[in-house]
């Protein structure tokens, strides 16, 4: 999508809101401890010792959508 595109539909738009804490039946997460866990991935990428597992990932996305 070219800029001028990208910038002509989101012209006057309010920024989306932000996602809610995951929440599954063993466990609720808090606004804190997900912000927590995600400066743990951070930093994990960033140290180059962070991987994701191809098929764990596609698995996921496909159930994801498949919830819907």
């Amino acid at each position: 999508m070219s800029e001028a595109r990208w910038s002509d539909r989101t012209r006057g738009s309010a920024a989306p809101a932000p996602a809610p804490a995951r929440q599954t039946e063993e466990h609720s997460e808090t606004a804190s401890e997900r912000e927590a866990r995600i400066a743990r991935l951070r930093q994990l990428h960033r140290q180059g010792k962070y991987h994701v597992d191809a098929s764990v990932l596609s698995a996921r996305i496909i159930d994801e959508h498949l919830k819907r």
